[in-house]
């Protein structure tokens, strides 16, 4: 929360007492924000108001503790290995930037989850740096995420397409509008939008069927979903979508200005995708689109102070809560501290009641009538929920099933004290 900082994850905080204040440097004093040590064993937090999701956001990992005498010691640097404290039953024994971490067990563990696996070395790899499936076919690693551009060869290898997992993800790829400024401050142009996009197409040819076309911002199987009964709002429709172009004032897609199309740092699958809806863009209404691929960090900072005109981006969820995937992303902001200039004070309404309300079918009423207004006004333009591919060896065991059986590997949620090493790990040496 510590303004300095500049985090942009700071507002998962904000429901705490005094933290949004303190973020924005209303207030300074530190001890205002609601969060204190009552003894050595216990912490008491605060919130602004009832705060029926506050357990996901204590439960989050970046909720975790850190040791305070270390932080004061080596300021940023008390995460490298030698320096990291914590109570885990692994610990930090070299990270190479940009390269890999490696945890070993931490033989002074002496608590209820210490791990089966004696290393774990989780190697990174850089946007826009892909090795492909080489590292997994050659036994470099047991378990690795792939895309859709590699089903090509994967499909044609038994070994691979064996070894291939596949499963939705609470995440949601969007196109979203810089609504305070002409042409996008018309609904009319941001509804035609909405109808000339092509979904099925997208998620059939492009993701080869790992994916599902998105009509809301919650996906499906998340709690509070209403995609179905919102799916025809923004269906694709391109007659609909000329005729509100010319509605706009803009018959044929005569006198629309060329935009530029902001991707952040695109790997090939998004880049096909963004020239799918480019190209759809064109055909349909005879409207321009400029893409620009940018990088990361400049994409994020342009995006915070409300200067893209037109982008494609994503959203993965924190916790299962509607707060988190509507609240946290769409509830507007002042400049800096939000993704989107767009505003529905009604909308805005909506999340605040859901997010304060502790009768659970009553809250989720509030956030299904709130995503309405968000599909309705256009705030964005939802094109798919995301799939995570992923090869992974036989002989990696201990992954736990989520409620729908899923047992894909996931930072925010797999515990790598439960992983283990089959006993058919003969076959990697082979």
């Amino acid at each position: 929360l510590d303004p300095d900082e500049a985090n942009q994850f700071a507002f998962l905080f904000y429901d705490i007492k005094n933290a949004r204040s303190f973020n924005h440097r209303i207030i300074t004093d530190r001890d205002a924000v609601g969060v204190r040590a009552i003894d050595d064993y216990t912490l008491e937090i605060e919130a602004e108001g009832p705060c029926p999701y506050l357990p996901h956001i204590m439960a989050y990992n970046s909720a975790a503790p850190v040791p305070p005498w270390q932080v004061k010691k080596y300021d940023r640097l008390w995460t490298e290995p030698g320096n990291m404290v914590s109570n885990y039953s692994y610990k930090l024994t070299e990270w190479v930037h940009d390269q890999y971490i490696l945890y070993d067990l931490n033989p002074y563990y002496n608590g209820p989850h210490k791990g089966y696996l004696e290393q774990i070395k989780l190697k990174f790899i850089i946007a826009g740096t892909h090795p492909g499936v080489a590292p997994y076919e050659n036994n470099e690693v047991d378990r690795q995420l792939v895309f859709a551009k590699d089903l090509g060869v994967i499909n044609k290898v038994p070994a691979l397409s064996r070894d291939l997992r596949s499963a939705p993800h609470f995440q949601t790829w969007y196109l979203y509008f810089q609504t305070a400024k002409s042409p996008f401050d018309d609904l009319r142009v941001r509804q035609a939008i909405s109808h000339a996009i092509d979904r099925e197409t997208i998620t059939k040819v492009i993701l080869q069927g790992h994916g599902t076309p998105a009509y809301t911002m919650l996906p499906p199987n998340f709690p509070g979903y209403t995609g179905d009964q919102l799916k025809s709002i923004q269906a694709y429709d391109v007659p609909q979508a000329k005729k509100l172009l010319a509605d706009a004032g803009y018959p044929g897609g005569r006198r629309f200005p060329s935009t530029e199309f902001w991707l952040r740092q695109a790997d090939p699958t998004q880049m096909a995708i963004a020239q799918a809806i480019q190209g759809m863009l064109k055909e349909s209404l005879n409207i321009n689109m400029q893409i620009k691929n940018q990088e990361i960090g400049l994409y994020m900072s342009n995006m915070y102070e409300y200067a893209i005109p037109f982008g494609l981006i994503p959203y993965q969820y924190d916790y299962p809560d509607p707060h988190n995937m509507l609240s946290q992303v769409w509830h507007s902001q002042p400049v800096g501290h939000g993704r989107h200039d767009w505003k529905n004070d009604r909308f805005d309404e909506l999340l605040e009641l859901g997010g304060t309300t502790i009768d659970e079918e009553q809250r989720m009423q509030y956030y299904a009538d709130a995503e309405r207004i968000l599909v309705e006004d256009v705030g964005g333009v939802f094109i798919y929920h995301t799939n995570i591919l992923e090869l992974r060896k036989p002989w990696v065991k201990g992954l736990t099933p989520n409620a729908w059986g899923q047992d894909l590997f996931w930072g925010n949620r797999t515990k790598l004290m439960d992983m283990y090493i089959g006993n058919n790990v003969g076959e990697r040496v082979r």
